[in-house]
């Protein structure tokens, strides 16, 4: 058996799915593309061996079960985040000795709270430098998309790319 995540087998394999649905079939019907990429991986020639189902779906049990962000209800706008002093049983992960660790809200002690923080500014660090390079590449191709009526993305970086390159994010910087 290999050694990789089998929900990164099945992910690889349903964006490869999704690509000869979209992109050779022209589906463009969620509906359909979901039926399509069912009818490739569960029931047909190819499909996902029962093996890596099987890990795939304690793979997940164990992400729904560690994964603090599964925990809260997407679907309630104010449970978003938990309540720092009443959700005492709130889970967390942590890594110790290179293996995931739960630890409940109410049990964390100064060095899992300065984890949490060096964790979430780690988060928005990312957060901050995702919308910067966002906002780099719309300043490129907003403008086309607007003046380009009927344009997608992809036309607006193949008109770039034909006209001089899109820049390299070090070049902005310099």
């Amino acid at each position: 058996m290999t050694s990789l995540n089998p929900l990164r087998i099945i992910k690889q394999r349903i964006k490869s799915a999704f690509n000869r649905a979209y992109f050779v079939k022209k589906l463009r019907d969620s509906d359909a593309i979901l039926e399509e990429i069912y009818k490739q991986e569960i029931e047909g020639e190819g499909k996902i061996s029962p093996q890596v189902q099987k890990l795939a779906w304690k793979t997940l049990i164990r992400d729904l079960l560690t994964n603090r962000l599964e925990q809260l209800n997407v679907f309630d706008a104010e449970d978003k985040q938990p309540d720092l002093f009443r959700d005492l049983d709130y889970q967390f992960t942590f890594r110790e000795h290179g293996k995931p660790v739960q630890c409940v809200l109410g049990d964390i002690d100064y060095q899992r709270g300065v984890a949490l923080l060096k964790r979430k500014e780690a988060n928005l660090t990312a957060a901050h430098h995702a919308r910067d390079d966002y906002v780099r590449v719309w300043s490129l191709v907003g403008p086309l998309l607007q003046t380009n009526e009927g344009w997608v993305w992809r036309d607006a970086v193949s008109h770039l790319e034909e006209n001089g390159g899109i820049p390299d994010h070090d070049e902005d910087a310099a």
